[in-house]
């Protein structure tokens, strides 16, 4: 089964044991394991497999990778409250000694028309610095150094824009970050 992360761009699977992997989407190829379902002394044991399938929520629904926050959550099956657990997907990528470079940021995001964009595009890799090219974006939209999207939207348009931003790390690896700007109006 698969449970998006980051609006769809990564997806979080479970396989036997409750062991957690991560994919990118698209891929067939595991990016790393993420292990066993993180717990503690005072989170409630369920047998393999019952719990997930008995429920009136699916797995889908109960468990939700936050990677730009850097946590996961499982819903219990009681529905009687949320387990937050740490998920440094940083540390978990070093572990496994491999190249990587992996952008943890939103594919989208909302903005009315007037307003000033400012969003910093969050990644993690095995190397540094990590360096930011836009490849495609609306006129006056610029990306700095640091990875920080900078643009004011223009009044009176509505609809969806689109930015691809190439991120590359000394390691050699690279990625397109693509995400949409949803205009929706002027700021009223």
């Amino acid at each position: 089964m698969l449970y998006p992360a980051l609006e769809g761009e990564y997806f979080v699977t479970r396989k036997p044991k409750e062991e957690l992997a991560l994919y990118h989407r698209g891929s067939s190829e595991a990016v790393c394991s993420l292990g066993p379902f993180p717990r503690n002394e005072h989170d409630p044991v369920y047998p393999a497999e019952s719990w997930w399938f008995k429920s009136t929520l699916s797995p889908g629904r109960r468990i939700l990778p936050v990677l730009e926050s850097d946590f996961v959550v499982l819903l219990p099956a009681e529905n009687n409250g949320i387990v937050k657990r740490p998920l440094h997907l940083d540390s978990i990528l070093a572990r496994e000694g491999k190249p990587f470079l992996l952008v943890l940021s939103a594919t989208s995001m909302k903005l009315a028309g007037g307003e000033s964009l400012e969003h910093t595009i969050r990644c993690v890799s095995d190397s540094v610095p990590v360096t930011f090219e836009l490849v495609e974006g609306p006129q006056g939209l610029t990306v700095d150094s640091e990875g920080k999207v900078t643009w004011q939207a223009p009044t009176g348009i509505v609809g969806c824009v689109p930015v691809s931003v190439q991120v590359t790390n000394p390691s050699g690896q690279r990625t397109l970050h693509r995400f949409v700007i949803k205009l929706g109006g002027s700021q009223e």
